[in-house]
C-alpha cells in the first residue's frame, strides 16, 4: 500500500503529464501581419505611392519629348513623295518629326530635333546634292522670296513631315544654289519649306515636282503680316518658327510656299 506522500507525488506528476499532452496538442498560432514591424510596412506604402516612380505619370507629362519616338532613317530621309495623296497613305515610308505646334513649349521641341538629330544625319550642308538653281533674292509682300530660275528639281531632296490636328505637313530639304558661276553666297543655303496650303503651291507642289515642273520660285514666311499667309503659318511664326532662323548655313523649317509653271 502506498504511502500517502508517495500518493501526493503520483497524482502531482500525473496532472502535470496532462496539462503538458494539452499544451502540445494546440497548434502554434498563425504569425499574425500585427506581429511585422510597423515601419516595414510603411516603407512599402510610401515607395508604392511615389508618382514620380510611375512610368505612366512621365508620358503622360510631356509625351512629344521621347526623342525615340522619331528616329531619323537615312533611307527614308532621302525619299520624296510623288504626291501627297501618296504621302498620307504610306507615312511609314517616310521621317516623322514632332509637331512644332502641340504645345506652348513644342517649338523648341521642334527645333531641338531639327539642330541635334536632324542636321546631323543629313551630314556636310556643302556636300549635298543640289536641287534649285536659284537668282535673285528678297523680301516680297513681307515674304521671303528665292526665284527658281525656271528649272526643274534637281536631284534627290531631303524630306519629312509632321502631323498637327488630324493633318499632314511635308517639310522639302532644298539644297540652292545660286546661278552666279563661282557663288556660294546667301542663296547658295539649304532650305526647309513647310508646306501648309491645300493648293497647288502648297501639297499640291509635291505632284508638279515629281512631274517635273519648271520651279518659279520659293516663298518663306518670316512674319505674321506676310500678304498670304495661312494661319498655320502664323501659328508657326508665333512659336518661333519663321524663315529668319539660321543654324549655321542652314535656314531652319518655315511655313512656305512654292511656285512651278507651267
Amino acid at each position: 500500500m502506498l504511502t500517502g506522500r508517495e500518493m501526493l507525488r503520483r497524482m502531482g506528476l500525473t496532472i502535470a503529464a496532462v496539462a503538458m499532452a494539452g499544451c502540445i496538442s494546440q497548434p502554434l498560432p498563425e504569425p499574425s501581419a500585427t506581429m511585422q514591424p510597423t515601419e516595414t510596412v510603411t516603407l512599402t506604402a510610401t515607395v508604392t505611392d511615389t508618382p514620380t516612380l510611375r512610368p505612366t505619370d512621365t508620358e503622360t507629362l510631356t509625351p512629344s519629348l521621347t526623342p525615340e519616338r522619331y528616329p531619323i532613317d537615312t533611307v527614308k530621309l532621302n525619299t520624296t513623295p510623288k504626291s501627297y495623296d501618296y504621302l498620307t497613305s504610306h507615312l511609314d515610308e517616310y521621317v516623322q518629326s514632332p509637331d512644332p505646334l502641340a504645345d506652348s513649349q513644342a517649338g523648341q521641341v521642334f527645333l531641338d530635333w531639327v539642330k541635334n538629330e536632324l542636321i546631323p544625319a543629313l551630314g556636310d550642308e556643302t556636300k549635298l546634292e543640289k536641287n534649285v538653281w536659284v537668282g535673285d533674292g528678297g523680301y516680297y509682300n513681307n515674304e521671303l522670296a528665292l526665284s527658281g530660275e525656271s528649272k526643274p528639281l534637281m536631284g534627290q531632296p531631303e524630306f519629312f513631315y509632321f502631323e498637327h490636328q488630324n493633318k499632314v505637313y511635308p517639310v522639302l530639304i532644298l539644297s540652292t544654289v545660286s546661278i552666279l558661276p563661282g557663288s556660294w553666297g546667301e542663296w547658295g543655303r539649304t532650305v526647309m519649306v513647310v508646306l501648309t496650303e491645300e493648293s497647288d503651291l502648297g501639297w499640291g507642289a509635291l505632284e508638279k515636282l515629281a512631274e517635273g515642273k519648271l520651279i518659279r520660285g520659293i516663298f518663306l514666311f518670316p512674319r505674321v503680316d506676310c500678304l498670304y499667309i495661312p494661319d498655320i503659318g502664323k501659328q508657326m511664326v508665333a512659336a518661333g518658327l519663321d524663315a529668319s532662323v539660321y543654324e549655321d548655313n542652314w535656314r531652319l523649317p518655315a511655313a512656305g510656299r512654292i511656285q512651278t509653271l507651267p
